[in-house]
């Protein structure tokens, strides 16, 4: 199978390839999972996602308003108006107040609904400008400093191309990776990599796990952050991004695949479709202070294996995001020269409890 080709390839680079730089692990981690038994809307990590809770909780208070008053309405005609109650009907065939309230209200209620609705969506769809951190550390927010191409593979899996714009400090310090085109379809100024669920041994997976990988899998579990709490949730090469800075998504696959994918994670308030022929872009912020480790799923039914797409994202400070793009990219500079694949290494984590081992139920 080639998703299990792709996997244990990967799987070999990050426990027989070259130290890379590792990053910092947060201490008071933030975690956009599911919580067991939980209500309405999840972890809120990004603008975007807050200004859609903003949205969506005021139209359903609203929903919930109309649906308790048009119920006690029903209960109120059935009790006043039933024939025990009413032995002699009333004559009268319409009332114009009634008819002008019963189509004006809620005409008045669509249309404020719409309008902040609207709003919300032009905000969402809008293309970014591409943006650069100046060496003063200024940066205009509602620029793209980080782009990602995210590709929804035919086997069942991610890969992503980062494409860092910078800052002026960054490029100054790594002149090598602003440089002309390195080869064909090869960017001077990003890498790529798959990303694929992290399967264990010992549980259901997508595919048959030979007994000699036994031990190479449990080595990546036993990491700091790997807990099989996250089973289904996890994967091998997580997208790391940098806190603070808008990044922009561009969600596309190959052209000659009849399988549909889309990138969700609902932490960011993102949800993206792959047509073939079609990039659909999306982009979020993620305010200074929101670094954690975010979990999502693919959300469009693609397949046998539609259930076997996660989607882990690091968040992780800027400072932190600088250094591991540059030993990242050093090594893909590094295995592009050698004809090698490259795959970034695996980014430890801190995570609270009861994720941590602390607490266990």
């Amino acid at each position: 199978m080639r998703a299990f080709t792709l996997f244990t390839s990967l799987l070999a680079g990050l426990l027989g390839g070259p130290a890379f730089a590792e990053l910092t692990p947060v201490d008071a981690y933030r975690l956009g999972f599911a919580s067991p038994q939980g209500l309405l809307f999840g972890e809120t990590a990004s603008e975007e996602m807050v200004a859609l809770v903003g949205v969506a909780m005021p139209i359903m208070y609203v929903m919930i308003a109309i649906c308790a008053f048009v119920l006690l309405l029903l209960f109120w005609v059935a009790i006043r108006f039933n024939k025990r109650a009413n032995p002699v009907p009333s004559t009268t065939t319409h009332s114009t107040l009634l008819e002008v309230l019963w189509t004006g209200i809620p005409a008045i209620i669509v249309i404020a609904i719409g309008f902040v609705g609207v709003r919300q969506v032009l905000a969402f769809e809008r293309q970014p400008a591409l943006g650069m951190i100046e060496a003063n550390g200024y940066m205009n927010s509602d620029d793209t400093i980080l782009d990602i191409n995210v590709y929804g593979m035919p086997s069942w899996n991610w890969e992503y191309e980062l494409v860092y714009f910078g800052d002026a400090a960054f490029a100054a310090e790594h002149p090598e990776f602003y440089a002309t085109d390195l080869g064909a379809g090869v960017l001077a100024d990003g890498f790529r990599f798959t990303s694929n669920m992290l399967e264990h041994p010992d549980r259901e997976k997508r595919s048959r796990v030979p007994a000699r990988d036994r031990p190479a899998l449990l080595a990546v579990w036993d990491q700091l952050g790997r807990h099989e709490d996250f089973y289904q949730f996890d994967v091998d090469n997580r997208l790391v991004i940098p806190s603070g800075v808008r990044v922009n998504v561009n969600v596309q696959g190959p052209l000659d695949t009849d399988k549909q994918h889309a990138w969700a994670v609902p932490a960011f308030g993102v949800k993206r479709d792959f047509w073939p022929g079609r990039v659909n872009s999306a982009h979020f912020l993620v305010p200074e202070g929101g670094e954690g480790l975010y979990f999502g799923q693919c959300s469009e039914f693609c397949g046998s294996y539609h259930a076997y797409m996660p989607i882990a994202v690091h968040v992780v400070t800027l400072d932190e995001f600088r250094t591991y793009f540059a030993s990242e990219m050093a090594a893909a500079v590094a295995a592009l020269e050698n004809g090698g694949l490259f795959a970034p290494e695996y980014l430890p984590v801190n995570l609270p409890a009861p994720y941590n081992g602390a607490v266990r139920n």
